[in-house]
């Protein structure tokens, strides 16, 4: 006997803090130009077959499938698939899982997509999409179970990201979740304290550990994601508010405005408002 299940959830429909739907695009379907949005909660999408254009911040990707995409929450984004693509995309609030995701989702380390490029990694990470997806179909889904395939679909990327950005999946897990703890500790501080002797001192480490630890998983040094961190936010509000330069940098934290220009200038190349002015121009 087949269990009672309800008409497919549409992805508008409001979750507390889960959500997962199966979309196939129409072949005469036409590319709409979305406008770029953020969430309030964490989403993977996962591109079958077909293809997307994808924009994270100022970053723009044409991700052909089969292809996993990270977008953190706060992150702004904007995804349009093309006719034929088939997808899944999956959300789902911090709160939700019992066990904070370390690493996968954050605003500045540069995993935000992942080539599924072996038949193996493709039958893993479909067949938990599947099955969270059928049981999301019930009348009365166990989100008890769902957690199980998101906890284990979650440990499948964290695995690959490892394995793609350091090559090293078993010795250094302490180490990969002391690192994640920087970062999201860094997205919540970052406007305050930007010097790499805080960071250190509050995961009880000295600023060396930090520093290898940094160079170890990202190639960059702890000083140059804080800078990463600030701009990204600098770039936000350029690009999506009018306030003025003067009002960003007292925003960010920087007491003096030209502190601010130059640290930008310093890893854009221009200042912030040729930045502001060419991209309305694009």
């Amino acid at each position: 006997m087949q269990p009672e299940r309800t008409k497919p959830r549409a992805p508008e429909l409001p979750e507390a803090d889960f959500q997962i739907w199966h979309r196939e695009v129409p072949a005469t379907e036409e590319p709409q130009d979305r406008r770029a949005h953020r969430h309030a909660f964490q989403e993977i999408i996962f591109i079958e077959q077909g293809s997307a254009r994808h924009t994270i911040d100022t970053e723009h990707d044409e991700l052909q499938g089969p292809f996993v995409a990270l977008i953190a929450q706060g992150k702004v984004h904007r995804f349009i698939p093309k006719p034929w693509t088939k997808l899944y995309v999956l959300r789902f609030t911090n709160e939700f899982l019992p066990r904070p995701v370390e690493g996968l989702f954050s605003q500045v380390v540069d995993f935000t997509s992942l080539a599924v490029y072996t038949p193996e990694l493709h039958y893993k990470i479909k067949s938990l999409f599947d099955l969270m997806h059928q049981e999301y179909q019930l009348a009365e889904p166990n989100k008890v179970y769902i957690r199980h395939l998101l906890s284990a679909l979650l440990s499948v990327l964290r695995e690959e990201q490892q394995k793609r950005t350091s090559g090293d999946t078993t010795a250094g897990d302490t180490n990969y979740s002391t690192f994640s703890k920087f970062l999201a500790l860094l997205d919540t501080e970052f406007t305050r304290h930007r010097s790499v002797e805080y960071y250190a001192d509050q995961l009880n480490i000295t600023t060396k550990k930090l520093g290898e630890l940094s160079k170890a998983i990202t190639g960059d040094t702890p000083s140059r994601i804080i800078e990463k961190r600030v701009i990204l936010a600098a770039k936000r509000f350029l690009i999506y508010t009018t306030d003025s330069v003067q009002e960003i940098a007292y925003t960010l934290g920087y007491t003096d405005h030209s502190h601010f220009t130059r640290a930008f200038r310093r890893m854009e190349g221009i200042t912030p408002t040729t930045f502001r002015a060419q991209y309305r121009l694009a």
